[in-house]
């Protein structure tokens, strides 16, 4: 799948295309893979490219096939992701780290849950509607984005949990498919 964004200042988003790509995502030479890779070179009517720049390596199934499509566009193109849940305090946001048995590859491994966290606030202000006073991170989706795409994009829900130690747990759990939800968080980062 792709989410094809625009960003302004402040973090404000304007939602352009969501595309589904189908076939078998293991071979980097089905058309799914050919299509996808066919974003890169699309011209926009205002005369852009779309800037893609990292692919999520997935849960494993397709990660090799990631690795091989990313490498495809040589050293610092295009470079395969991982979102990682933060379990422990930190002041990052992403890792760097080098793919052994790929030349040209380092694998970006974002912590997600400072995304969503931003995510959602910004999901959850209220519209106004003087245009030129809009507040930072306000997401504007085009007409052509189903139904489908939104249930996914707020599918996850932070949990507080109290432990029987007496700790707060908070994390986020999903309910159902969250592509939408973790390509807002990717789009974000980039």
């Amino acid at each position: 799948e792709a989410d094809i964004q625009a960003w302004g200042d402040r973090f404000r988003c304007w939602g352009i295309d969501h595309r589904v790509f189908y076939g078998d995502t293991q071979n980097i030479y089905d058309p799914c893979w050919q299509q996808f890779r066919a974003l890169k070179e699309e011209v926009f009517t205002d005369g852009r490219k779309i800037d893609l720049q990292a692919v999520d390596s997935g849960d494993g199934e397709t990660q090799s096939a990631v690795y091989d499509f990313c490498e495809t566009f040589g050293k610092g193109e295009i470079f395969p992701l991982k979102g990682l849940r933060v379990t422990e305090r930190t002041k990052e946001k992403f890792k760097v780290t080098d793919l052994p048995n790929y030349e040209y590859l380092s694998l970006f491994e974002i912590y997600v849950d400072l995304y969503k966290n931003a995510l959602s606030r910004y999901f959850t202000q209220e519209e106004r509607f003087d245009d030129s006073d809009y507040p930072d991170g306000w997401h504007t989706y085009a007409n052509s984005y189903s139904d489908e795409y939104f249930r996914q994009l707020t599918t996850e829900q932070r949990v507080r949990t109290t432990m029987p130690s007496g700790n707060v747990k908070i994390q986020w759990v999903q309910h159902g498919r969250n592509e939408a939800f973790d390509l807002n968080v990717y789009n974000l980062d980039s």
